[in-house]
């Protein structure tokens, strides 16, 4: 989809240069919506923020074990931000996409569109910065207790 600002009609992209390529593309262009949840059909490609927002969101969460495994939180955010980059590259391949429409609750899953996935790793950060802060505030719990 292309946005013409002056116009504020959306315009079809025909996509020649395969499924990464054309997700690639999209940078140039904006997403139709900032926020559009729907069943209807696939929102990824239209629109910055849409449910699976949510997923991403609680995989930061997950990304961010390494916070309680080794003891440099800068290299436990690397890893979270390379792991949400690299599954959103991955996402928009074909195979990813087939993989993507098997689990979406629409068949017409046609991958991201750019900005979608940049802020997918903005709620995955989210995530990680959430667990972050809990174990932040757990750790001086437990280092208040222990000097009591």
């Amino acid at each position: 989809m292309q946005y013409d600002q002056y116009s504020r009609e959306t315009l079809e992209i025909e996509d020649t240069t395969g499924t990464l390529a054309a997700w690639f593309e999209s940078r140039h262009t904006c997403p139709k919506y900032r926020v559009h949840c729907t069943c209807e059909k696939d929102p990824s490609k239209d629109t910055l923020l849409d449910w699976w927002s949510i997923t991403h969101v609680l995989w930061g969460g997950v990304y961010s074990i390494p916070l309680f495994l080794w003891d440099n939180d800068g290299w436990s955010f690397f890893f979270m931000l390379v792991a949400a980059i690299l599954y959103e590259i991955a996402e928009n391949t074909d195979w990813g996409q087939r993989i993507a429409t098997s689990m979406c609750c629409t068949k017409d899953y046609k991958g991201d569109h750019f900005w979608n996935s940049v802020t997918d790793v903005i709620c995955c950060s989210f995530g990680f910065l959430i667990v972050y802060i809990i174990r932040l505030y757990v750790v001086r719990t437990l280092d208040t207790d222990h000097k009591n």
